[in-house]
């Protein structure tokens, strides 16, 4: 019996998946480098495939003026919010507010959530990006 409300599962992130969402926050550097640099500490040392996920990623966006995401999503999806889409409509979904976080709870003691939120940075126009300063 279906109730209505979608059913989400976690995944692990692909790497192709991993890459789409790294190519994102590069848009955003510096104010994304440190959930940039655990994503490639991620893709550079990958957990134990036998044993059981402890890391996850996670990702969320706003819907569209529409009221809709810009593609449907599969049940199973997990993280494959970006994979497949069109570059336009990639560049339209970075344009509405956006987070994404990596969550490893097996760290104990050490940092265990990385977070970076799409609203937190400056707009370009506010705040141009200060040239570089040659030596």
């Amino acid at each position: 019996m279906s109730t209505g409300v979608p059913e989400h599962r976690l995944s692990l992130p692909t790497k192709p998946e991993v890459l789409s969402l790294l190519s994102a926050l590069e848009a955003y550097l510096p104010y994304s480098l440190p959930l940039y640099r655990r994503l490639q500490f991620y893709l550079a040392h990958p957990s134990d495939p036998t044993g059981p996920p402890h890391a996850h990623i996670f990702q969320a966006f706003a819907k569209g003026l529409d009221g809709q995401r810009s593609k449907p999503r599969p049940a199973g999806g997990g993280g494959r919010l970006l994979q497949d889409e069109r570059p336009d409509a990639i560049e339209s979904m970075l344009q509405r507010p956006w987070l994404a976080a990596h969550v490893d709870l097996s760290r104990s003691g050490e940092t265990q959530i990385w977070v970076f939120a799409n609203w937190e940075c400056p707009s370009g126009k506010d705040y141009p990006m200060p040239s570089p300063v040659l030596f």
